[in-house]
């Protein structure tokens, strides 16, 4: 029994590492990163990890690159994850707005 423990045990940090590890960076796909991240943040729980939404807010504000700090630096108070979700993806769709030259219509363009 204890060989599972220690396995489960390793299972289960091995996954909070790789949630804590993530990482969004410019031109990613916004809603792709969390629906990545509310999947490690699932396995992570299944495994038995005490991940507060709390704690998840935080490994998700710190997934962000530091060109998105005007937004995330609001976000730090006491809000529902979902709401700071809902506002990062507001933010997002208008940063990504302003940068049309990943968009096939400007690769057509060129």
């Amino acid at each position: 029994m204890d060989g599972y423990e220690t396995t489960s045990d390793m299972a289960r940090q091995n996954i909070e590492q790789e949630l804590r590890n993530l990482t969004f960076s410019y031109g990613d796909d916004f809603p792709n990163h969390i629906t990545i991240m509310h999947n490690k943040l699932s396995q992570a729980r299944a495994l038995g990890a005490d991940i507060t939404d709390k704690n998840f807010k935080t490994i998700l504000l710190n997934s962000l690159p530091s060109s998105w700090d005007p937004v995330v630096a609001s976000l730090y108070k006491d809000i529902p994850v979902s709401e700071t979700i809902s506002q990062l993806q507001v933010w997002w769709l208008r940063i990504s707005q302003n940068h049309p030259a990943n968009s096939p219509r400007s690769i057509t363009t060129l």
